[in-house]
């Protein structure tokens, strides 16, 4: 018989449904209040993100088409800071590779690879010297990067500004037009003595003959064993006449296989007293042959003494 006097007791579904829900907002209190301070921890990090400006890029000029080995070379870049910083040029380590340039005092000074040379704001060039051996022909990466000054004693300096670029280096021996094109370097030097009115006078002379080294780029007095080996010979042109000598050519026979015949381009007058020294490469180097060198081979040129203008030497 049902008690009509007492409550109905609880359905078990209502009470489950309840501890749920509650559970429910709970556990979504506990997520907000994760999330919010998750994001108070990484605001910093967020804010430098979306704040960092991007890294502009520099326009580095290397030396077309190629450098030679041992000699010097200067490496140009174009832009211009917005803050105060300076300059740092790194090259790519390579075997048998290795740059210098020179410091104080006209020393030459190594740079080590990978590591990055500081260089003033105020300059926008780097003359090196590439060294290469043990191979013929490198293609060597560079880069040159714009530090911003630190705007504090604990900040570090940031990366305002990078380029990048290819560094061509072959040896002596590959270079181009070794055996057409003439070094030339005019040297004046004062007038002799006073002398009598006369015609001009062209003499030459050679200096030295030998082999290129492959590292300094000196010329060693050794006579070629190698087809390699690339051959100079540097020689003196001088006007020991007492007026200017006009316009003049000279032609050199170089022992080279096969035989080669240089034919100057127009040379400029020679005042008395003054001279012009002269170098040309070639290879390879016939054994036991000989350089010629004659001045104003087709006598265009008003001479008091011919006898002078022709100098051969065995090599």
């Amino acid at each position: 018989m049902q008690d009509l006097l007492s409550p109905p007791e609880p359905k078990p579904s209502i009470v489950s449904n309840t501890l749920g829900v509650v559970g429910l907002i709970i556990l979504i209190v506990i997520l907000i209040w994760g999330l919010f301070h998750l994001a108070t921890l990484a605001r910093p990090w967020v804010s430098s993100f979306f704040s960092s400006r991007a890294v502009k890029n520099i326009q580095i000029m290397t030396p077309q088409p190629n450098t030679v080995s041992g000699q010097s070379a200067t490496i140009l870049w174009k832009y211009s800071p917005k803050e105060d910083g300076a300059y740092s040029f790194m090259y790519q380590c390579r075997s048998g590779f290795q740059m210098q340039t020179v410091g104080v005092g006209g020393t030459q000074n190594t740079i080590p690879c990978g590591v990055a040379l500081v260089i003033p704001r105020s300059s926008t060039s780097l003359t090196v010297t590439p060294t290469l051996t043990g191979t013929s022909t490198l293609a060597v990466p560079v880069s040159v990067t714009y530090m911003q000054k630190a705007t504090s004693t604990s900040a570090r300096q940031t990366k305002e500004a990078q380029g990048s670029a290819t560094l061509s280096v072959v040896t002596a021996s590959l270079a181009p037009s070794t055996s057409t094109t003439p070094d030339a370097r005019l040297q004046t030097t004062k007038p002799a003595a006073a002398q009598s009115s006369g015609p001009a006078d062209l003499s030459v002379r050679i200096i030295s003959v030998g082999v290129i080294h492959p590292i300094t780029g000196d010329i060693m007095p050794i006579r070629a064993t190698s087809p390699n080996d690339l051959v100079a010979v540097t020689f003196d042109i001088a006007n020991i006449g007492s007026t200017s000598s006009g316009v003049w050519y000279f032609t050199a026979q170089l022992p080279s296989l096969p035989p080669y015949t240089f034919n100057s381009v127009a040379q400029v007058s020679l005042a008395p007293g003054d001279h012009i020294e002269n170098m040309l490469r070639f290879k390879p180097a016939a054994q036991g042959g000989t350089i010629a060198i004659s001045v104003d081979p087709g006598n265009a040129v008003l001479e008091s003494n011919e006898s002078n203008n022709f100098v051969s030497q065995n090599i």
